[in-house]
């Protein structure tokens, strides 16, 4: 019997991931993390290793006197000491070009990752727009893209925070399992069977709910089985509509084959149209629908955010150095257009537009990243389609 499961990819890449040379004189990032505690060299709390973090003090993408919104100072000299004595003496490289190049893999890494849940499993990311979280991810996002080949990104308002968001939005969720071996031609007893287990797991999943204190309107119940035809060694998932829906009758066991044919051969292309089916486990979703978040649109503005330039300092992009605008975030409005090079400083996060790009702040304070010199309307309903087509085909 299989038990609910999440499929998590970690590639060990963000800000507190320790760069080294390997004996190979290779350049690594990761998976070994500072932690919060000793953290970066920056931090000056005993970190000794250079991270992600300290390479970018080092580009001076970072604002030393203003992480975590002034709170904590960075020490750059601690940042440039460490990568110096690790990285860039042992590859002969000045502490930029170190630098860089740790910011050049970690970007890399990042992209693998994403490669690995979606060209591996068919889909090309390059018909979907980026989404970053993390306090860190907004550093990165348009290297990220530019190793992609993406079109689009999306840096949500709460990204330091998105995963802690997505949690307390989220629906309700319990998943229930029994272990129930049955052939589908034997449709009586397999309805009955159906029935008898829909009558016992509901009844449970209600009660998990209702100590939730879920109104009963916001309580819905999921069916699915773990099916495979027979003589196979691995089950399939398959969503079992009709037994969500109420109580089957026999006549409703023809449409749970088919249900499984078809789901079958979408996820590996054929089907056994005269072989039996069984089913070897039967699971009930008991889900309670969280009220949806609010959202509060920001004071609108023209394209020129001019209003929102706090300073300017010289930052690198890769080996080339430019005098570069700094936004505070906080005074950004919605319509405000920003050309890269530029960066936005925010309590939980930093923001890198990268030369080539461009920034807009959506309605509610988001900001959409585009490369400079194309439409960003275009961008996005090609995007649509795409996506529109792909639900059609599914």
């Amino acid at each position: 019997m299989t038990v609910p499961t999440l499929e998590i990819r970690a590639i060990g890449a963000g800000g507190g991931s320790i760069a080294f040379v390997d004996q190979g004189r290779i350049l690594n990032v990761g998976p070994e993390s500072a932690g919060a505690v000793p953290g970066p060299a920056a931090y000056g709390l005993g970190g000794e290793r250079p991270t992600v973090t300290d390479a970018n003090l080092v580009l001076e993408c970072l604002n030393p006197d203003y992480f975590l919104g002034g709170e904590r100072a960075l020490h750059a000299e601690l940042a440039q000491s460490a990568i110096n004595r690790h990285v860039a003496v042992p590859l002969g490289l000045s502490d930029v070009q170190a630098a860089a190049g740790i910011v050049q893999l970690v970007n890399s890494q990042m992209a693998n990752g994403v490669r690995k849940v979606s060209i591996e499993r068919g889909f090309d990311p390059r018909d979907a727009a980026l989404v970053v979280a993390g306090g860190a991810g907004p550093l990165h996002a348009c290297g990220i893209a530019e190793e992609l080949g993406l079109e689009l990104v999306l840096i949500p308002k709460a990204s330091s925070v998105l995963c802690a968001t997505g949690m307390l939005t989220t629906d309700l969720r319990h998943d229930l399992v029994r272990f129930a071996a049955m052939l589908l031609d034997e449709q009586t007893d397999c309805t009955e069977r159906l029935n008898a287990l829909r009558e016992e797991l509901v009844p449970l999943g209600q009660k998990l709910l209702d100590d939730e204190h879920v109104s009963a309107a916001g309580q819905r119940f999921e069916f699915a089985a773990d099916m495979l035809f027979e003589g196979q060694f691995h089950v399939l998932e398959t969503v079992l509509p009709q037994l969500s829906d109420g109580p089957i009758s026999v006549g409703d066991i023809a449409a749970i084959k088919d249900e499984f044919r078809t789901h079958h051969e979408d996820v590996y292309g054929y089907t056994l149209a005269d072989s039996a089916i069984e089913i070897q486990s039967v699971r009930l979703s008991a889900v309670g629908a969280s009220e949806p978040p609010t959202f509060r649109k920001i004071e609108r503005g023209g394209a020129d955010a001019e209003q929102a330039i706090k300073s300017r300092r010289p930052v690198w992009f890769g080996e080339q150095q430019g005098e570069t605008d700094i936004f505070e975030g906080a005074k950004l409005r919605a319509g405000n257009e920003i050309p890269g090079p530029a960066i936005i400083e925010e309590p939980t996060t930093t923001t890198l537009i990268a030369p080539g790009w461009r920034l807009r702040v959506d309605d509610l304070g988001s900001y959409l990243l585009w490369p400079d010199g194309r439409e960003l309307d275009g961008i996005r309903e090609r995007l649509a389609n795409t996506g529109h087509q792909r639900a059609q085909e599914e």
